[in-house]
């Protein structure tokens, strides 16, 4: 089974999220938890000073979601928005945030994508990447400065 999804993405990701036994995020920026990640749960975001200061991602969110027991890593540099939620991937461009942009995703339980997807993100988490509570405990101390939309695309979509 393969479907486009477009405006439910996040919709049907935490509809999936809530009878997996298993979530596995690589998603560049993360503001919000539309998954409802839990306990053993395995988040790779860019967690770098410059994307908490600048605000793409929240240290904060985080803070609460590593309390909970979810393992997080850091890719500086990291573009990806894939996902394996328990039987299902989800590749496509939507960030963990409201960017407000038109965002579209394949949602897919083929076996050679399911497995592409599960090797990538265990590519990206190396012991050195795996965030530590002194790791989150320093990034939670970055004071956010947004600076406003830089994006030319996502300026222009802004202005009417």
């Amino acid at each position: 089974m393969n479907r486009i999804l477009t405006t439910e993405i996040w919709y049907e990701a935490k509809k999936l999220a809530r009878t997996a036994s298993s979530r596995k995020l690589a998603v560049a920026y993360v503001t919000a938890d539309h998954v409802g990640l839990r306990s053993g749960d395995v988040l790779v975001t860019d967690a770098s000073p410059r994307s908490i200061k600048s605000g793409q991602t929240d240290a904060k969110l985080l803070a609460k979601l590593h309390k909970a027991g979810v393992v997080i890593h850091s890719h500086e540099g990291l573009h990806s928005k894939a996902m394996l939620i328990g039987k299902y991937a989800v590749v496509g461009s939507a960030n963990m945030s409201g960017s407000g942009l038109a965002e579209a995703a394949v949602l897919s339980d083929e076996p050679t994508i399911r497995s592409g997807v599960a090797s990538f993100i265990a590519q990206l988490c190396t012991k050195k990447s795996r965030l530590r509570d002194e790791d989150i405990a320093a990034l939670c101390k970055i004071e956010v400065v947004r600076t406003g939309c830089k994006h030319p695309l996502r300026a222009a979509l802004l202005v009417p």
